[in-house]
């Protein structure tokens, strides 16, 4: 018998019947760029300024320690910033195979089912839209070489796929997720898909993790709309730096991937110095 979703997988699972019935209906779903730029704005950027909610829930760190590991936060972004400017091909495979990973752990525990799962996800988009995926990579990496990059999509995806349908095969129903993501990846552009994972997904699994856990509280709630806003800021500071000769929504979707892509990184190192 299949149990209910949790609660918190309730806002995935009803955008994604109703985004479904209208596949199913043959209605053209579009793809609202300044709406998937709201949502994870306001959703996703703040689950990832809940580090600093967790760095200051724990008793061993004193207010001298906490601001170093914050630099140091800060001066891992600039280093990653650094890498991704000067060699971004490089770079942007490393911040790839990095949210690969920290994705597939909604899931899996083991290594290699991780990366399976959370590389196969990343590449449906690939896979079933190469022409959208490949103008936002081309945006953030323009010296990115496409040589073998579809076949090593496919590859990936196929190999997501295959592990899916064993562990559904196992009786893991928690998967059931990952294969409505596979389906919706086709019907989605992906912008929209990755919103749709990103923002009513994986974030809210985070918030109910460490609600469950007392590092969230509404005591805490100023504390992460602080870092929220300097996460803003970095944002609109790389921005002007790096984006002002994109086309407006080309230039913000195209910021917010790179920093969501290296925020991933202290973000994991984060997750394993607290042991989420």
């Amino acid at each position: 018998m299949i149990a209910l979703p949790p609660f918190h997988t309730l806002g995935f699972w009803l955008s994604s019947i109703f985004i479904t019935m209208l596949h199913v209906l043959g209605i053209i779903i579009p793809e609202p760029l300044m709406f998937c730029v709201t949502l994870i704005l306001s959703v996703g950027i703040p689950h990832g300024a809940l580090d600093a909610v967790i760095l200051s829930s724990s008793h061993s760190q004193t207010a001298h320690s906490i601001v170093e590991v914050m630099c140091m936060y800060l001066m891992i972004m600039a280093f990653c910033y650094i890498a991704w400017y000067f060699i971004s091909p490089l770079a942007l495979a490393f911040f790839l195979a990095s949210s690969a990973y920290h994705f597939g752990g909604d899931w899996a525990h083991c290594a290699t089912t991780r990366m399976l799962i959370g590389s196969g996800i990343l590449s449906s988009m690939y896979v079933y839209h190469p022409v959208e995926t490949l103008h936002w990579l081309l945006l953030i990496s323009p010296a990115l070489s496409l040589t073998n990059l579809y076949g090593l999509s496919c590859v990936l995806f196929a190999l997501c796929v295959c592990v899916i349908a064993i562990k559904l095969y196992q009786g893991q129903h928690a998967y059931l997720e990952c294969a409505m993501l596979i389906f919706i990846s086709k019907v989605l552009t992906p912008i929209a898909f990755f919103t749709l994972y990103f923002c009513t997904l994986h974030s809210p699994r985070h918030y109910h993790s460490l609600i469950k856990r007392k590092y969230l509280t509404l005591s805490r709630v100023p504390l992460l709309a602080v870092f929220t806003l300097a996460t803003y800021c970095i944002g609109f500071i790389t921005y002007y730096l790096f984006f002002t000769a994109f086309r407006f929504h080309d230039a913000m979707i195209s910021n917010l991937l790179v920093l969501l892509l290296i925020l991933n990184i202290p973000h994991n190192l984060m997750g394993y110095l607290f042991k989420r």
